[in-house]
């Protein structure tokens, strides 16, 4: 059993170096112990902006409360977890003193972050009315979706 959960955890650990090296040579940054998010998500937000100059992206069809805002950060900061610091650089060469390993498993809430920021871009009508599906294809759907076809 433990072997079968250290290749699951292998596994993982390998798809998501290998996604993060190709996002980081989409970029045109280069892998080195010194880059850190900082430097990662300003290009990525320099790529994405350039990307998106002229594109008519729709307003949100509602104003967020400050209640729906304040959650939203208080999960994402539950992604980073008390030891924020320590994601601030992606290769870190220096072995834990300590033993720690990475909380992968905090990873999991920014799939509540994103759900709780795809909300922003329903009615309020529809957040208690659609299901997955529709959701789905509201969004991401191939005739109309809001960010595959409107925006």
């Amino acid at each position: 059993m433990a072997q079968d959960a250290q290749k699951r955890w292998d596994w993982i650990n390998a798809f998501l170096a290998a996604t993060l090296h190709a996002v980081i040579e989409y970029l045109g940054l280069r892998v080195n112990p010194q880059l850190g998010f900082q430097d990662f998500i300003r290009a990525y937000t320099q790529r994405l902006q350039a990307r998106l100059q002229g594109a008519s992206v729709p307003a949100l069809p509602r104003a967020p409360s400050p209640e729906e805002l304040r959650y939203i950060f208080h999960l994402e900061g539950e992604v980073w977890g008390n030891h924020w610091e320590r994601y601030t650089s992606f290769f870190d060469t220096a072995a834990p003193s300590n033993g720690e390993i990475l909380e992968t498993f905090r990873f999991v809430m920014a799939f509540f972050v994103i759900e709780r920021c795809l909300d922003l871009f329903l009615e309020e009508t529809e957040i208690g009315e659609l299901g997955r599906g529709m959701r789905r294809r509201k969004f991401f759907g191939r005739n109309n979706g809001l960010f595959t076809v409107q925006a």
